[in-house]
């Protein structure tokens, strides 16, 4: 089959396509990937917003003396957890760095510098 069998047709011109319908379709079908594909990049590098290891990097407040373990109230939750570096005092802000099965690895939320 050759090109000129596709748009000519031994059954007339009533069943032709025509190049400007397969140029639109072809750009629109283009289109409509390219702008999915855009979509499907940005989704594989957004940061993980549920389960377990969206609680990474999060702040909250120690619940309990953490010595090395302890609780901790984040994001709404209790949670046990396990400070890295040394003693955590009750009522001081932790930052969490790591998830292990149902603990959570955190270190002292270090304050902002520069400020008002």
């Amino acid at each position: 089959m050759n090109l000129g069998e596709l748009f000519y047709s031994a059954y007339g011109p009533s069943v032709r396509i025509s190049i400007r319908s397969l140029i639109a379709a072809a750009a629109a079908l283009t289109a409509f990937f390219v702008f999915g594909l855009s979509f499907a990049l940005k989704a594989q590098r957004r940061r993980i917003t549920t389960g377990m290891k969206a609680l990474v990097g999060e702040i909250g407040s120690a619940a309990t003396n953490l010595n090395p373990k302890g609780r901790i109230f984040v994001h709404g939750e209790y949670w046990n957890a396990q400070s890295c570096e040394g003693v955590i005092k009750k009522g001081e802000e932790i930052e969490v760095v790591d998830v292990e099965r149902l603990r959570l690895k955190v270190k002292k939320q270090k304050p902002e510098e520069g400020g008002a």
